[in-house]
């Protein structure tokens, strides 16, 4: 009889993105010959993933260390667990998405320089394949990593069959309201920022929201949600009507599909809302701080994407947005070779 290959998965956080999205992909395929493992970090999460079948084992366990010693080939979607990889593994990073932020190696002259290019270098080192969903991607990734090009291999992203499937029940439970009942949806879904503070927002959704509906017509509400590193320090409740927190659903992209409009910063959201052609729009309040410890890889004003630093600014853009132009802007985006999809 041959024996099992035993495939191990784990994400940030847990059970979201490219790896989950691969996981329900085989485990649909009901191979006989692939045991697959799911990592967590926690009991809590643990225990839910059981409840829905998913094999899965906690890295407090007393036997997980046996256990990963077995899994013969680690998919992941950040750093997770590669300090651990043994010789007999293979490590593929299946990532979280492509935007438009330098990172690693890219950031040299930026105040965040040293300690990027310090896990750039391990990384690029001791993972054997990534994998990028485009040619332009595939370079970034090289510059970022210098791991070679030989390791990245061009692939859609597995997370994108959210981008087409309806999950107006999960968002239901979330926000204790049924998503028919909405006109129309705003989704606000900014990238990651350290140490911020976000309650002047609230203010500047009104105003978002007021200018969606001059622009579109009809009633909007506006669903907010959080970057994955910033979902534990903050789960704040907006008090205003309309606005709704989503920062309880692991994967952004599961939102997409039943959003009118949809409204980012520097996140990869901006190449996923390209699929949906819904209007989307970047507000880009912190820029100069971005550029400073960022800094970016693609020249913003090469983007379809109408984009402001001041509130006032941003809300003109959205009352006068032109959706031929747009879409036309889209279509040349992909045509140049922007596509990062």
């Amino acid at each position: 009889m041959e024996e099992k290959r035993i495939l191990g998965f784990c994400s940030t956080p847990d059970f979201s993105g490219n790896a989950k999205a691969l996981y329900e992909q085989l485990k649909e395929r009901k191979l006989k010959n692939y045991e697959l493992i799911w990592i967590v970090r926690d009991d809590k999460m643990k225990k839910r993933l059981e409840e829905i079948g998913v094999d899965v084992v906690c890295s407090t366990d007393s036997d997980f260390e046996k256990k990963f010693r077995k899994i013969q080939i680690m998919f992941i979607t950040h750093d997770e667990f590669i300090k651990k990889k043994l010789p007999t593994q293979t490590f593929i990073s299946l990532w979280h998405g492509f935007g438009p932020k330098r990172a690693g190696l890219l950031t040299r002259g930026r105040t965040i320089y040293e300690n990027e290019s310090n896990f750039a270098k391990q990384y690029g080192k001791k993972l054997d394949y990534l994998i990028t969903p485009s040619e332009l991607a595939l370079m970034v990734f090289n510059a970022i990593y210098d791991c070679g090009v030989e390791k990245i291999k061009v692939f859609p992203y597995n997370r994108n069959r959210y981008l087409f499937e309806n999950h107006a029940e999960t968002i239901n439970k979330i926000i204790d309201r049924k998503m028919e009942d909405f006109d129309k949806v705003i989704l606000y879904a900014p990238t990651f920022r350290k140490d911020h503070d976000k309650k002047f927002l609230e203010k500047d959704f009104k105003k978002i929201i007021s200018a969606c509906e001059k622009r579109f017509g009809g009633e909007f509400v506006l669903l907010n949600r959080d970057h994955n590193f910033t979902l534990k320090n903050d789960g704040k409740k907006y008090n205003a009507d309309k606005i709704y927190e989503c920062n309880t659903i692991e994967d952004v992209q599961i939102l997409l599909y039943s959003c009118d409009v949809i409204i980012t910063d520097y996140s990869s959201l901006m190449w996923d809302a390209a699929f949906s052609k819904h209007p989307c729009f970047l507000y880009i309040y912190d820029i100069d701080d971005y550029l400073k410890t960022w800094g970016f890889h693609t020249d913003f004003n090469k983007l379809p994407y109408p984009c402001a630093k001041t509130i006032d600014d941003f809300c003109n853009k959205i009352l006068n947005f032109d959706n031929e132009k747009y879409k036309q802007d889209l279509q040349k985006m992909q045509v140049s070779g922007l596509k990062c999809l």
